[in-house]
C-alpha cells in the first residue's frame, strides 16, 4: 500500500533496465511502475507508457514482458470503466501466453487484479467467484499477506451489503492479523471501516474517535488511504461531523487522535455493549 515509495522504486528500476538496454525488464518494470501509480489513483501515468510498454515488449520478444503489458493495458481500463469485453481480452491473452510457463505468480497475480477491479466496481458476486480460488493458492505459496488481503475484501463487501453483523465478525479476524504481519496502512484502514459500522450502529462517539485513531497512524506512517478508499471516507466523516456538533467532534477526534495503535485497535475490538 506504499505506492509513493513504490513509485520511486520503479522509477529507479526503470532508469537502471534503460542503462542494460534490457527490453524485457524495461517493459516490466515500466508496467509495474504504472500499476502502482494506477492503485494511487493516478491513471494518467498508466495511458502515456501504454504504446511504450508494448513496442518494447514486441521488441523484446518474451512472453513474460507481453503479458505483463498486456495485463497492465487490461487492468488500466476495468480501472477506468472502459470497454469490459475489450479489458477482460487483454488480460486473457496475458493469461494465455503464461500458459506452461514457470511464471504461476504473476499469472496468480493478474486473476487477482481482476478479482480487485470487481470488487472496486461494485459486482460483488464476480469478485467473490474470482477470489475462491485463489485463497486456496495463496494458502499453498504461504501468502499470508494476501490471503488477509482477500479475507479484508470479502469482509468489505458484506459491510457494503448491509451484512454489518457478519462483516465486523470478519474484521476482527482480519485487523489483528495485519497488526501481526505489521501492516500499519492496513490497520488504519481497518479501524476507518470499524467506524463506519460504530456509525451504522448509533455509536458515534466511538466512531469519531476510530477515525481519529486512524488519520494520526497515517500519519506516522505517512501512507495516505486510496482515492477509492477516499470517497466513503469524506461523506462519512462529514456526516458524523455535521450530526455531532463540532465542539464534541473536534474533542472525541482529538482523543482517537491520542491513541496508539494498539489501543485504537481495543477499542475497535470492544463489543457494542461494552
Amino acid at each position: 500500500g506504499d505506492f509513493l515509495n513504490a513509485t520511486v522504486a520503479s522509477r529507479k528500476c526503470e532508469e537502471l533496465a534503460r542503462q542494460l538496454g534490457d527490453k524485457r525488464l524495461l517493459a516490466t518494470v515500466l508496467a509495474f511502475g504504472a500499476s502502482s501509480k494506477m492503485m494511487s489513483g493516478d491513471n494518467t501515468y498508466a495511458d502515456t507508457v501504454v504504446e511504450e510498454v508494448f513496442s518494447i515488449a514486441r521488441e523484446s520478444d518474451d512472453p513474460f514482458a507481453l503479458s505483463v503489458a498486456h495485463g497492465m493495458i487490461g487492468l488500466n481500463m476495468l480501472l477506468n470503466g472502459q470497454d469490459i469485453n475489450t479489458a477482460n481480452e487483454h488480460v486473457s491473452k496475458g493469461l494465455a501466453l503464461l500458459k506452461n510457463t514457470p511464471h504461476h505468480f504473476w499469472q496468480t497475480m493478474m486473476l487477482f487484479g481482476l478479482g480487485m477491479t470487481a470488487r472496486f466496481q461494485g459486482r460483488f458476486d464476480e469478485a467473490r467467484e474470482r477470489f475462491g480460488p485463489l485463497l486456496d493458492i495463496f494458502h499453498e505459496m504461504g501468502d499470508q499477506h494476501r490471503t488477509n488481503m482477500i479475507h479484508s475484501e470479502c469482509a468489505h463487501m458484506q459491510r457494503l451489503e448491509g451484512h454489518h453483523d457478519k462483516a465486523e465478525s470478519m474484521y476482527r479476524e482480519t485487523i489483528l492479523e495485519w497488526q501481526r504481519l505489521g501492516h500499519r496502512a492496513a490497520v488504519a484502514n481497518q479501524l476507518e471501516c470499524f467506524a463506519f459500522l460504530a456509525k451504522v450502529n448509533e455509536q458515534p462517539e466511538r466512531a469519531i474517535k476510530l477515525l481519529g485513531a486512524a488519520e494520526r497512524l497515517r500519519e506516522i506512517i505517512q501512507i495516505d488511504m486510496s482515492p477509492m478508499e477516499r470517497v466513503e471516507y469524506d461523506r462519512e466523516a462529514a456526516d458524523l461531523n455535521a450530526n455531532s456538533g463540532e465542539k464534541e467532534f473536534a474533542l472525541r477526534w482529538a482523543e482517537g487522535r491520542s491513541m496508539t495503535m494498539e489501543q485504537a485497535i481495543q477499542l475497535a475490538l470492544e463489543k457494542k455493549d461494552e
